[in-house]
Formats: structure tokens, sequence, C-alpha cells
């Protein structure tokens, strides 16, 4: 009986010693770890470019590096300037605003509704089952800075992103009026 007393004695000697070890060893790596990143938060910290906060003659200074180093496609340099020129808020915004394509496919909006809208020459702005919108809803869902753009940019497509409705907008213009589209029948709306 005695050496089992002993042998037990030992097991729990071993197993306590163990969980001590465990303790000391795990705080004495954490704070290394700890260190060791909190020192490359600040190395890295004081190297990263902030492209926002460059004036104009220090971006152009970049992008002409970047082209000529071959980093960047330069049809891709050309497209990122000119969707700087744009006003695109990167966090959430309580107004909708514009958004590139590349926005638009974001992953990280996937649980954003995807909402079609039409543009018809006389101007009637239609949803996606081409029920006219009117222009209290349109103002809410999709603002307004859509038809500068459109018009400024000659473009035929625009993408508006809308955070408190949760909703990304495809506005496409088309060639005929609501009219020609839906005849008659459909002028009540």
């Amino acid at each position: 009986m005695s050496l089992i007393k002993i042998a037990l004695a030992f097991t729990v000697g071993a197993v306590m010693g163990a969980g001590a070890t465990y303790m000391v060893t795990k705080e004495y790596f954490r704070k290394i770890a700890d260190e060791e990143i909190a020192s490359v938060k600040e190395t890295y910290g004081k190297h990263a470019l902030n492209v926002a906060e460059m004036n104009d003659r220090k971006k152009e200074e970049y992008v002409k590096i970047l082209k000529e180093s071959s980093y960047v496609r330069k049809d891709e340099m050309d497209e990122d300037m000119n969707a700087q020129k744009i006003d695109i808020p990167k966090k959430k915004s309580d107004t909708p605003y514009i958004i590139t394509h590349e926005d638009y496919e974001d992953p990280n909006y996937e649980a954003y509704d995807k909402i079609d809208l039409t543009l018809y020459s006389d101007g009637v702005l239609a949803d996606d089952m081409d029920e006219k919108l009117d222009f209290a809803s349109t103002k809410e869902e999709v603002g307004l800075d859509w038809m500068d753009y459109m018009e400024d940019n000659d473009s035929d497509i625009v993408y508006v992103r809308n955070d408190s409705h949760q909703a990304d907008f495809i506005i496409s213009k088309a060639l005929e009026t609501y009219e020609e589209t839906h005849g008659e029948e459909n002028t009540d709306n």
C-alpha cells in the first residue's frame, strides 16, 4: 500500500509541476509576443503610405514611380486616379453615394441588396419591376448625385450605395422613353 501512495504522490506532484510550468511559460511567451507585435506595428506604422494625405504633386510623383516600375498596369492606375476624383466615402454613410463597379462587387457588401433601376430617356426612373419611382423615394433611396455623375461623365451606368438601407443600386440609361417601352396601359403610374 505504501507503494501506491508513493506513486500517487509522484503523479500528483508531476501534474502540479507541469501545470505551474505551463502557466509561467505561457505568461512569459505572451509578453514576448506582445512586445514583438507592438514593435512591428510601431515600425510599419511610421512607414505606412497614406495616399489621402498626400498633396497633388506627391501623388503625381508616386503614380509616375509606380507606372515606371511596372508595379501596377498603367491603365489600372489611370482608372484608380480617376476613381479618386469622385468623392467616394470608404466608410458607412447616412446618405447614398456613388461607388465604382469594384466596390459594387466587393465581398464585404454581399449582404447588401442588389437593385437594378432604369432611367428612361424621358427622365422616368423605374425600379426592377418597371414601376415608376417618385421623387421623394428616389432621393431617399439613391440620392441625387448620380444624375450629375451620369451627365458629367457621359456614363450609361452608375453604381450607388445606400448604407442605411443596406442596398447597392445599378442605374442604367435606356434609349427609349418609359411610354414607348410600356405603352399606354402603364402611363397611369
